[in-house]
């Protein structure tokens, strides 16, 4: 059995607090909920950036978006992108020998970009972005047959349900969420 331990970062566009292990008595997301419990939950974020692209890239690269090269959305025509010499979390992970899988929405990189930037062994349900009831069925299966390797795993998830604005598949992208 390995000594490393199985890394999942859970991103959500705008989810802000909108969870019960943060508090909100509104929401039911006992899923989420549990993972807190199990795992860690970071209790004290602060934004690197007022806009999504470069937050995520501070996140994956630990720069701030003046030195990682994203300082606006990545699907923008200003063709963004963590400069090369940076390596993004994924990347780091793959090099200590986890098994690094992306589900979903990742936004630190145009769609194009996301081999040469992020360089992930695997990609799910990345384009169109899913809902969280198709990302789970990806991401629960692939944790799944993880089980019982020697590798640990990096996954990164990313769904737009919060997007309280949105419409996904022709319905409102927050009734999707329920439940988590």
């Amino acid at each position: 059995m390995n000594r490393n331990p199985n890394v999942i970062c859970f991103t959500w566009h705008d989810a802000g607090d909108w969870f019960g292990c943060y508090g909100n008595s509104h929401v039911d997301t006992p899923h989420v909920d549990r993972l807190a419990r199990e795992g860690v939950r970071f209790a004290d974020n602060q934004s690197a950036c007022a806009i999504c692209s470069p937050s995520r890239a501070a996140i994956a690269t630990g720069r701030f978006c003046q030195a990682n090269g994203v300082m606006a959305l990545t699907n923008s025509p200003f063709d963004n992108r963590i400069h090369p010499h940076l390596p993004h979390l994924a990347r780091r992970f793959r090099d200590l020998g986890y098994r690094t899988a992306l589900f979903g929405v990742q936004h630190e990189a145009a769609h194009e970009h996301v081999p040469s930037v992020m360089a992930y062994d695997e990609e799910y349900a990345t384009d169109p972005w899913p809902h969280a009831g198709l990302l789970q069925a990806y991401v629960g299966d692939w944790i799944r047959a993880q089980t019982g390797k020697d590798r640990p795993f990096f996954a990164q998830m990313g769904t737009i349900d919060a997007h309280l604005n949105r419409f996904y598949s022709g319905r409102f992208a927050g009734s999707f969420a329920k439940g988590l």
